[in-house]
């Protein structure tokens, strides 16, 4: 990822060490559990863990809980912390074709149906990519009783860039990437918010076997979606 995060304010030296290290802050952009959204901080913490895991331009981020409300905190990119305009999918095909086909492999596996114009961002001059806003993906609003609904359901047949596919040879790739991921990756993703109480140890298992289980199918799901045409303008591909 082209990324650069910028530093609002500088504050005092940590220490005297051979490094120089100094406080500053970053910009972030908060998103807050909401009773209709009690899953998002977790939904969004495992999200940009996972896709960073894979190499993807996920966006970091950090869980937040101010006493009363847990939330997600992803830095802010782009130049003075901009709002970047909505991505065009067929710029961002066309410019990124193996990050394109990356991208919809990884929101297969994920569960997420919410892959629109305004959660990732594209620079056709500098080739600079982002992925955020995964609220919705994995647990989304309804919890466990989401994941056993899914099962192994691929969820792109209103993907946003699935439909702008024109290279396909990469997704065997992306497919052996995401079926490597060991479940011990998985399983560190999630722990932590396990023991800051973020899920519990029922949910948690849930989420890990749920993404493991994907993990191991995302062949047999992306060879499904090709079935029933959501990759309407892809070439022909073997998976």
């Amino acid at each position: 990822m082209k990324a650069i995060f910028e530093a609002l304010a500088w504050g005092d030296w940590v220490d005297d060490g051979d490094s120089a290290p100094r406080y500053c802050t970053l910009g972030g952009v908060a998103k807050v559990n909401r009773p209709d959204c009690p899953y998002l901080a977790v939904n969004e913490y495992v999200c940009a863990e996972l896709g960073r895991i894979l190499g993807l331009p996920t966006v970091p981020g950090v869980v937040i809980n101010d006493g009363s409300n847990q939330g997600f905190v992803s830095l802010r990119f782009g130049p003075k912390g901009e709002q970047p305009p909505p991505a065009i999918a067929a710029e961002f095909v066309q410019g990124e074709p193996d990050l394109a086909v990356g991208l919809v492999a990884f929101d297969c596996w994920i569960a997420n149906n919410d892959r629109h114009a305004g959660n990732f961002a594209y620079s056709r001059s500098t080739k600079a990519t982002y992925l955020f806003d995964h609220d919705r993906a994995l647990l989304g609003q309804g919890g466990p009783k989401r994941l056993a609904e899914l099962g192994d359901a691929h969820l792109l047949d209103r993907h946003l860039v699935a439909r702008e596919i024109r290279a396909s040879s990469s997704f065997l790739q992306w497919a052996k990437t995401i079926s490597g991921i060991s479940q011990r990756a998985i399983g560190l993703a999630i722990g932590e918010l396990r023991s800051e109480g973020l899920l519990s140890q029922e949910d948690a298992e849930a989420v890990e076997l749920f993404l493991v289980r994907r993990a191991s199918n995302i062949f047999a799901m992306l060879r499904q979606a090709k079935t029933e045409n959501a990759f309407p303008n892809a070439e022909p591909f073997l998976i």
